[in-house]
């Protein structure tokens, strides 16, 4: 291959990192009820879309010699402290225990039962469907019930009910001190098209990624420096091409096989990627040809990033897919945070069709009298702060939440449904996200080898180093997001997110997980500069996204069979389709469209039924009653013509004696 021929061939994976669902805060109408409005210290619930659940999922590096480090962690009960970060803690003092009252809890009132109507003004001859769960899912899917099912021929009234006090599910965004921060490091990939066809892009302001990614790598010149090596899209960005060609990170023959199936993934569908024969990601890297170097430095921070699990429990099938989307277009932050993506989708819905504080705490078969297949016991508060509950019935249930909560809802009412052993939605990826603030002129653009000409740092930064040689590190990847959308971060302020994949054995300790990532960072980037960030907030997401561990069906998750309808009962999520942003909108999608034909169906049996019944009887009636209707015909048309004949001759008679009578007289008088 000649030089020319390179700026054809050698392209890089463009930059990004797929959305790793996180949580959600206020948005919508409460119906009357509320609770406090401080969302940290709101009451989480068990089955909605923003359930923080209580298990995270063990380690695979729990037993490496690293986290020996971080074996102090374990201390005694501790307490909130202002010690100039937020989330840090100290142990109390014997001082601050021997003052401590112990109150004695009072009784608790009973629970008042109240009358909610989820369904105000609709007709009774409407269908009502509940989806439970205000995250992408149900959202997406309240949408397309809104714009499709009049259309398709199904009358059908929906409402949405939601135990947080937000939409969004995990695809949210706090404030902090005047800061965005997504509840996890989330980026919004442009090119998915399930996300296409139904958010509206132009009210995100998106702002993208620099193309590429930086890979910090250790010095071959200095012993505990840190250098970091670009690689790029030269295609959208021609200026990377040169930096990209002689990086560390792969070698040549990599970068030429990266460039040619980067151009040959996009002949392919996305359903022919979807549906592929199916492998571990770590093997079919090396069955492709990509060497050792640039899987470790490039693809396993990159991959593992977006996945949050290692190679060897990744798909072949989501790498495919993924890799194609970020071919086709930018990564992206909206200007407002990952939150104005479900607020968009809300509004599509209407604000008066999500109920917000309600949980669902128990669904069962509905009953005979009432004529609906299920009913459901609602949980939330009222204005008081006291616990009610309402009792709610729907003809279809959609459950659009977290994977766990969905099974246990789900085997409620159908026992007999079990998710495939090798995908079970209980099976989750967790990760923890730290933010940190800095003064903007801080940011190490130097040491990431910014140019003049284009001083931004929009980019991300990969550990290409951790799990090499013995280095285990707690940092997989950081970017600072307010380059990205300076709308972020306060004016002349800075704002860096930190991805630690899992949820490490040991890292509750804030303090502890702080000190281990300023350490590792400060190899990055000076241990000086590092150690004056403003530790902001810690996001420990035990359940960000559902498993892929291969193989899993094809196409998806979840069969149509398992995904249910065939008893008004609906699964929706992205443990159902694939775990991104892109399968959760579209698995929403899916099991409105099965809602819709189902009760089109139903509505079209019973129209039938009617034609055909009456039809029946007509011939039925038809038949017992024609011989005695032909009967009756002729005996009147027999009583008709005899009448007809009786007539006449009277007629004949009566005109005879009046003639025969005028003759006489005519006699008489002649004579």
């Amino acid at each position: 291959m000649t030089p020319a021929s390179f700026p054809l061939c050698l392209l890089a994976v463009l930059a990004g990192s797929a959305a790793t669902a996180k949580q959600s805060s206020a948005f919508l109408h409460h119906a009357g009820l509320s609770r406090p409005s401080s969302v940290l210290d709101r009451r989480q619930r068990s089955v909605s879309s923003s359930d923080f659940l209580s298990f995270s999922s063990p380690s695979s590096h729990s037993s490496l010699s690293a986290w020996r480090i971080l074996s102090w962690f374990s201390r005694p009960a501790e307490k909130e402290t202002n010690a100039g970060s937020v989330g840090v803690t100290e142990t109390p003092s014997e001082s601050d225990v021997k003052e401590e009252k112990v109150e004695v809890e009072k009784p608790k009132a009973p629970i008042r039962t109240i009358d909610l109507d989820l369904f105000p003004g609709s007709s009774k001859n409407k269908k009502k469907v509940l989806i439970i769960g205000a995250g992408m899912s149900g959202l997406v899917c309240a949408k397309v019930l809104k714009e499709n099912a009049a259309k398709r021929g199904a009358d059908i009234d929906f409402a949405v009910i939601e135990q947080s006090n937000h939409v969004g599910g995990r695809v949210w965004t706090d404030e902090v001190d005047g800061f965005l921060l997504d509840r996890g490091f989330q980026v919004f990939i442009e090119a998915y098209p399930s996300v296409q066809e139904h958010v509206n892009y132009e009210a995100l302001d998106l702002q993208p990624f620099r193309p590429g990614a930086f890979v910090c790598l250790d010095s071959d010149s200095e012993e505990n420096k840190k250098v970091f090596e670009m690689v790029s899209d030269p295609i959208r960005r021609p200026q990377d091409l040169v930096d990209t060609l002689f990086s560390r990170v792969g070698s040549l023959g990599d970068k030429v096989l990266i460039g040619l199936y980067r151009l040959g993934i996009l002949l392919e569908s996305d359903e022919a990627l979807l549906s592929k024969r199916e492998a571990a990601l770590a093997p079919f890297l090396s069955y492709l040809g990509f060497g050792p170097d640039l899987t470790y430095k490039f693809f396993r921070p990159f991959f593992r990033g977006i996945f949050l699990a290692d190679l060897d429990e990744l798909s072949s099938r989501m790498f495919e897919f993924v890799f194609k989307k970020f071919a086709q277009g930018p990564a992206s932050l909206p200007a407002k945070g990952m939150k104005t993506i479900p607020l968009s989708l809300a509004a599509d819905v209407g604000e008066e069709k999500i109920y917000l504080d309600y949980r669902v705490r128990s669904i069962s078969k509905g009953s005979e009298e009432g004529g609906k297949k299920y009913k459901l016991r609602l949980d939330s508060r009222n204005e008081k702060g006291e616990d009610v509950q309402a009792d709610v019935e729907a003809d279809a249930v959609v459950i659009a939440t977290e994977g766990p909560a969905a099974e246990r809802l789900i085997q409620k009412v159908r026992p007999e449904w079990e998710r495939p052993k090798v995908s079970s939605a209980s099976v989750c990826r967790s990760s923890t996200c730290v933010y940190y603030s800095l003064p903007k002129d801080e940011v190490p653009s130097e040491a990431l080898g910014v140019s003049e000409e284009d001083p931004s740092a929009n980019v991300l930064v990969l550990n290409g180093v951790n799990g090499r040689s013995g280095k285990v590190s707690l940092v997989n990847n950081v970017a600072f997001v307010s380059e990205v959308s300076p709308s972020y971060a306060p004016e002349g302020q800075a704002l860096l997110s930190v991805t630690v994949v899992g949820i490490p054995q040991g890292s509750e300790n804030d303090k502890a997980l702080d000190a281990q990532i300023r350490l590792e960072l400060g190899e990055w980037f000076g241990a000086e500069k590092v150690r004056n960030w403003n530790l902001l907030k810690i996001y420990r997401i035990p359940y960000a996204q559902p498993a892929q561990n291969p193989p899993n069906p094809a196409g998806g998750f979840l069969s149509q069979e398992q995904l249910g309808g065939g008893d008004g009962l609906y699964v929706a999520g992205d443990h159902a389709a694939n775990p991104t942003l892109d399968g959760a909108v579209k698995s929403g999608e899916r099991a409105a469209d099965a809602v819709i034909e189902a009760f089109f169906r139903e509505a079209m049996q019973k129209k039938l039924g009617t034609l055909g019944k009456s039809a029946a009887q007509y011939r039925e009636e038809n038949r017992e009653e024609e011989p005695e209707q032909a009967f009756k015909g002729e005996v009147g048309k027999a009583v008709v013509q005899e009448e007809g004949s009786g007539n006449e001759l009277l007629r004949t008679m009566s005109s005879s004696v009046e003639k025969f009578k005028k003759e006489q007289r005519e006699e008489e008088t002649a004579a």
